[in-house]
Order: structure tokens, then sequence, then C-alpha cells
């Protein structure tokens, strides 16, 4: 089926280019937060798993989407027919709530524009639209918490994306490099959960929950929110 991509804000990768992998990866992360939300047995699972004492940091990702897509099988093959994107340098501001963070300002590489994909997935379309307007949802009302609190500038731009994807976005994800935490937004579920984000604190000493948001001074927005469009 074919789908267009479009971005919404700029996505930061690391050379600045559409990948394919990236909007796997994106996908992936909905769909685990998807399944943990809305199956019982899985939430359940996967909170075990975390507050089991045996967890790698280096495996707890995977470890997590395999607890998932055991249950929830998920297929995903995205090739590209048009890349009509164009990539810049753009400096990035991170919004910190950490003293453990660099609050240092950086440049980084994105791409902003639309790709033309055809994607094949035991996914169907209604399916696809609903994880990806979870996920997006989700993301979007946990980070406004997590910095719009303190940030008047953070909350109107989340809030501003929040009506945009509830009013205008087919499919809306997040994609590319939106923070520097290790997991990004693959334990979306756990970051307001207390006792899973206290256990992994005290057990190894790295709080699952991002300490940063990225903010893009030229385009006063944070980065990686696309839309996908059935075309077909």
């Amino acid at each position: 089926m074919r789908y267009r991509l479009t971005t919404w804000t700029p996505v930061i990768t690391e050379d600045g280019r559409f990948h394919p992998e990236d909007l796997k990866e994106g996908i992936e992360s909905a769909w685990v937060f998807y399944h943990i939300k809305k199956d019982k047995t899985i939430e359940n699972a996967v909170r075990r798993y975390l507050m089991s004492g045996e967890v790698n940091l280096d495996e707890m990702v995977e470890r997590v989407r395999q607890i998932v897509k055991e249950r929830h099988p998920l297929n995903l093959e995205v090739e590209v027919l048009e890349d009509d994107t164009h990539t810049e340098e753009i400096y990035v501001e991170p919004y910190v709530i950490s003293d453990d963070v660099d609050d240092e300002g950086f440049r980084a590489k994105a791409f902003s524009g639309n790709v033309l994909l055809d994607i094949k997935s035991n996914v169907n379309y209604p399916k696809l639209k609903s994880v990806g307007q979870s996920y997006t949802e989700g993301i979007l009302k946990t980070e406004m918490k997590i910095f719009g609190e303190e940030s008047e500038l953070l909350k109107s731009i989340y809030q501003d994306l929040l009506n945009e994807m509830k009013n205008e976005w087919d499919i809306p994800l997040r994609m590319g490099i939106f923070n520097r935490n290790r997991f990004g937004g693959n334990l979306l579920f756990f970051w307001r959960i207390k006792d899973v984000r206290e256990y992994l604190l005290r057990k190894l000493k790295f709080d699952i929950r991002p300490s940063e948001a990225l903010y893009i001074v030229k385009y006063n927005t944070v980065p990686g929110f696309v839309e996908l469009r059935r075309e077909d």
C-alpha cells in the first residue's frame, strides 16, 4: 500500500536524510506502546521483566519488543518510491530538567519534506492509524507534562502540535532523534509508572524518562513529528 510521509517538524538523523529503518523504528515504538497500553497481560509481562533484577540496559528495548511481538506480531517492509526531502544543518537547544544533562546547544542534521513509500505489513490501515494516534498523543501529552510545567514556550508548542495531530494528521508518528536518552520513546508507557521508573533508577542508576527536550531554534518547534497518509 502506498503512503506519503510528510514532516510536520524537522526530523533529526545522523546524516540528515530519510532512511526506511528510522520509520520502521518509529512504527515499532508506537506498536509497543499501543499494545502495552491496551493489553493488561502484556503490561504485566513487561512490568515483571523490567522489575526482575535481570535487566540489561543494552538488551532492554529489544526484550520488551520481543515480549510484545510474541503476542502481537508486527511485520514491516518499507520501500522508497520518491524522496522529495531536503537536508539542512540546524541549531538545537536542549531544554533540560536534570543537572546531570548537558544543556549546551549543538548543531545537527535534519530533513524536511515528503517521501512516497510502499509499505507492506500485516497491519491494516485502520489499525496502523489507531497505533500511530495513540502513541503520538501519548508522547505529546507526556512531554508536555514533563517539560511544559516549567516552560510556557514548550507547553505552547506541544499543545499546538497536539491540536494539529487530532484535527489534521492521518497517521501521526514520531521518528528520528528527538531526545538523547538511549531509549528514545520505546519505553513511553512506563515514563509515568512511578514504581517501575524508581526501581530501574535505583537498580541501574538510569532514568528511562527523558530529562531533556530538544528545541529547534530556527523553526520554534521540537523534532520528529511526521504524518503518514494513505495514497491508494
